[in-house]
Order: structure tokens, then C-alpha cells, then sequence
């Protein structure tokens, strides 16, 4: 069983994608101005999120917006 799970719904329906305490998941979601990126991972046992703009395409900036414990 997983331990993570994302959802992604674009104009051909809803995908989904699994990830495990060690893989962790991973999802970006860009425009022509940027991207937001989303990761979540197991650190010590609890699981962990990190909430970041990103550059995409050479536009963008980096910046973390959250990163800590999932659920609080």
C-alpha cells in the first residue's frame, strides 16, 4: 500500500500517482509565469510537506512557502 497519494485533474480527467515513505511524491504545477511544487516525504517518521514556487521555463522565482509537518 502506498504511503503517499496525489491527484492531478487536467482537461482528460483526473490521474493518479502513488509514492512510497522512502520515494516520497513530487508534483509541479506550471504557467508561462512560474510553477508551484509540492513535495511531500517521511523524515524520522513523520511525514512532511514543502509548499515552494519554482521557476519554469526560465520564468519564475524560488521561494519555499511552507515546509514542515503534514496536518499542522
Amino acid at each position: 500500500m502506498a504511503h503517499f497519494y496525489g491527484e492531478v485533474q487536467g482537461s482528460r480527467g483526473p490521474v493518479h500517482r502513488l509514492g512510497g515513505a522512502s520515494s516520497g511524491l513530487k508534483t509541479i504545477a506550471a504557467s508561462y509565469q512560474g510553477a508551484v511544487s509540492v513535495q511531500l516525504y517521511e523524515e524520522d517518521g513523520v511525514d512532511m510537506a514543502r509548499v515552494s514556487l519554482c521557476r519554469w521555463q526560465g520564468s519564475g522565482v524560488y521561494k519555499v512557502l511552507y515546509e514542515g509537518p503534514v496536518g499542522e
